[in-house]
């Protein structure tokens, strides 16, 4: 009998094909991370100025993220994966989609409990870490788990180091030793190029100071895989009562149609 294949959307985002060896290195991890039965389908978006750090940007962004989302639905994906370490229109999709939604930032944090008794963040834009990390770890209830600790590089150069990774690994590096030396005992990489970056250089271990760097982007990847599971096997998927509470589709339609965004 031919097993079912599973699909998962992971969506960044970003430009992707401005990013050259994001979305291959996004998709051979899944490989070494998924069983056969799954598959990661990783897409970008098309307007993106790859500013999202801004609120504003963000929110205009946003609006092809859950674009995407509902054409994932109706293609027959089983889970959307958000990528993006803001965890963007999180609570939108959980509310107006019928199939799982798993997040990056949020996933991370839950893992980072489960293998350390505290962890450090590690962002790549200053902008992120002065307008959202904060609210981001209040909003998850990790106030007193999580700090943050900056290595500033542009998602470019994160991209370039994908093939070239000497100097951007350097200084990523320096920033986890100085954050374990500090108490981190779980390094989070904050930025999904960032965990690809890591995972590719096979750095998962601080030195030798007992520390853990989280592989962030399988975790979010095997996430979403036990939600798949659970959903078809144990009926698990998002309540309806208070939070994700959801409107019925033909509202959806309707608001979706008065806004242009299908006809």
């Amino acid at each position: 009998m031919e097993k079912k294949q599973y699909k998962i959307w992971w969506q960044s985002s970003t430009k992707i094909d401005l990013l050259p060896g994001y979305k291959e290195a996004v998709e051979a991890h899944a490989k070494k991370i998924l069983g056969d039965q799954f598959l990661v389908e990783m897409h970008g978006v098309e307007t993106s100025p790859n500013a999202t750090q801004w609120s504003y940007f963000e929110m205009l962004n946003s609006r092809d993220m859950m674009e995407n989302f509902f054409r994932a639905q109706e293609e027959g994906f089983d889970c959307i994966a958000i990528g993006y370490f803001s965890d963007p229109c999180l609570q939108e999709a959980r509310e107006a989609l019928d199939i799982p939604v798993v997040s990056i930032a949020e996933n991370a944090i839950a893992w980072a409990r489960m293998y350390g008794g505290s962890a450090c963040i590690v962002t790549t834009d200053e902008v992120v870490t002065t307008k959202k990390l904060a609210a981001l770890i209040k909003e998850y209830g990790a106030e007193n788990f999580a700090k943050v600790e900056r290595c500033l590089m542009s998602l470019e150069t994160m991209a370039k180091a994908l093939s070239d990774p000497e100097d951007a690994m350097k200084a990523y590096s320096a920033v986890c030793e100085q954050a374990a030396r500090e108490g981190a005992e779980v390094i989070i990489p904050g930025c999904g190029l960032l965990s690809v970056l890591s995972t590719q250089n096979h750095y998962c271990q601080v030195g030798d100071t007992g520390a853990i760097v989280l592989d962030v982007t399988g975790a979010l990847m095997k996430m979403a895989e036990a939600a798949i599971i659970l959903r078809e096997r144990s009926g698990l998927m998002t309540s309806r009562r208070g939070k994700y509470r959801k409107p019925d589709d033909a509202q959806i339609e309707r608001v979706r149609r008065s806004y242009g965004l299908i006809k």
